[in-house]
């Protein structure tokens, strides 16, 4: 079982969130997670070294090396500094197809089309009310105590 304390999982997202490109070094993550010292840092940094879920490479620099698949960071994307709930994504697509699918045949649609498309809405509302709830478990998740993962 691999535990991981809330401020070690703020620093494997913020590892995440700034691209494996260039890595993170050591002051800037106790700059922008505002850690007291650089040895917080490099506590939490190492931590996850040990658990093999980030590397260091020779000149000091962080990188992902697994992606932490389990829930709930794996309803999430993680695109150029962004955390977006995949059910989002799934919602707003839904809602576009929706939306154009009214407008195209607003003068052509009947009784039973318009029924048709209940469930539609449906499955969007629920997209969005998962979306609602997966950030909220990733931002309980970020405060308790620890996560763990079998």
């Amino acid at each position: 079982m691999i535990t991981v304390s809330p401020s070690s999982l703020r620093v494997y997202i913020y590892i995440l969130k700034k691209g494996s490109r260039n890595g993170v070094g050591v002051r800037e993550v106790m700059r922008d997670m505002g850690f007291s010292s650089p040895s917080s840092a490099v506590y939490h940094l190492e931590k996850l070294r040990r658990l093999g879920l980030v590397e260091k490479d020779m000149v000091g620099r962080y990188y992902i090396k697994i992606r932490f698949h389990d829930y709930p960071l794996n309803a999430f994307v993680f695109l150029k500094g962004h955390i977006i709930p995949k059910h989002g994504l799934y919602a707003v697509v839904l809602s576009v197809f929706i939306f154009n699918y009214i407008v195209l045949f607003l003068n052509q649609l009947s009784w039973s089309e318009f029924l048709a498309l209940i469930p539609a809405i449906l499955a969007c509302i629920i997209l969005y009310y998962e979306m609602i709830i997966e950030r909220k478990a990733l931002n309980c998740m970020m405060k308790s105590n620890s996560y763990s993962k079998a």
